[in-house]
């Protein structure tokens, strides 16, 4: 087993958390992987809970949601690309409670969220100074699953663009069902494609798209496991097929999957583990399917969120419980292990990457 060759990649990170509005609650680091160093930025107080975060790189923009149980939001930043300093733009309300998620489509001119706790999706036009304006649909899912606590009623967890089409997944936890929505990035409208039933007690939460098949890695929170399904692009209709556990057939604790990422050559797929404490390693095969390789300690407790590094060997894990970051390298198999880098953040659950251009030669 061998390191990969670390590169000279740099990058830009910002840490969402679930710290309140009075606090620092967005860390900003850069990563300088000729180096190996993981060096502090700025820190933005104002927004409560910004648990989950999206980038929009090309116009410098961060948008977060502020999940909190009374109404939640929607802000949107300007970020510094030399250094992540952050200067907000504007903020809208969710129509709901606890917004979990958000992604910005590829013309940057719309803004999509979930409600988890109110089950619903938000559709926001965005003007070309960076505001998000305010709603132009909501959508309200209904339904419910067979976890007492967990499932009494819709929760969707997340809102992903599929590749390469105007479609995007939304993963409901609380129905067990995936819908598949299509953008009319012109009317600045969501219409429904299909939904897809799951298995009951799953809990599909978030989703990694193949780089190069219409496959596309469901990571199911309730059961422990990653779902394969295909995709049509055309008709969005989803056709699952084999399931893998998220932990070893040995453990017999409690768990919870949380993120799952794939690299960007479609070698290699990461799954984290809230209970087992641990990041999931799996080969994927030339026809889809996925090996496991093992699986390594997050290096601290409740490893909600992790981000793949591009053009380095690196994967950079949230650790909520333990209220740390912990930077992990690869191996040429897909094995992990800890770099030594760990830096406190309080309650991370979310970490969104950057790739900077310029780059610093090794000295």
């Amino acid at each position: 087993m061998t390191d990969r060759v670390r590169g000279t990649a740099r990058h830009l990170i910002f840490t969402g958390t679930y710290e309140p509005q009075d606090r620092p609650s967005i860390y900003t680091y850069i990563f300088d992987a000729a180096r190996e160093r993981l060096e502090p930025g700025p820190v933005y107080t104002g927004i409560a809970h910004p648990s989950f975060l999206a980038v929009d790189a090309r116009s410098q923009r961060l948008f977060a949601v502020s999940e909190t149980v009374t109404e939640g939001h929607v802000v949107s930043f300007h970020y510094h690309p030399q250094t992540g300093e952050l200067s907000e733009i504007s903020s809208q309300p969710t129509g709901g409670t606890e917004p979990c998620h958000l992604s910005v489509d590829e013309t940057g001119r719309w803004l999509l969220a979930v409600n988890y706790r109110t089950g619903s999706v938000c559709l926001y036009p965005i003007d070309s100074n960076g505001a998000i304006q305010p709603m132009r649909q909501q959508i309200v899912h209904d339904g419910q699953s067979v976890h007492v606590e967990r499932q009494e009623s819709s929760h969707p967890h997340a809102i992903f663009p599929i590749p390469g089409t105007p479609l995007w997944l939304v993963p409901d936890l609380g129905a067990d069902r995936l819908y598949v929505y299509e953008l009319d990035t012109d009317m600045g409208q969501l219409s429904r494609k299909s939904i897809t039933n799951t298995a009951p007690g799953t809990g599909p939460r978030h989703v990694a798209f193949h780089p190069a098949s219409p496959w596309m890695y469901v990571v199911n929170e309730l059961a422990s496991s990653v779902t394969r399904y295909a995709f049509d692009p055309l008709t969005g209709e989803l056709t699952s097929f084999e399931t893998t556990p998220a932990v070893p057939e040995s453990y017999r604790g409690d768990n919870t999957t949380a993120d799952i990422h794939i690299e960007d050559d479609g070698s290699f797929l990461f799954v984290s583990n809230r209970g087992h404490d641990s990041i999931a390693e799996y080969r994927v095969e030339e026809d889809g399917t996925l090996s496991p390789i093992g699986w390594t300690p997050s290096g601290g407790q409740v490893p909600r969120n992790f981000a793949i590094l591009p053009g380095t060997p690196y994967l950079l894990v949230a650790n909520q419980a333990s209220n740390n970051l912990v930077l992990m390298r690869q191996s040429d198999d897909g094995k992990l292990k800890e770099s030594g880098i760990d830096r406190t953040v309080p309650s991370p659950v979310c970490i969104q990457a950057i790739r900077m251009d310029t780059a610093i030669a090794p000295q």
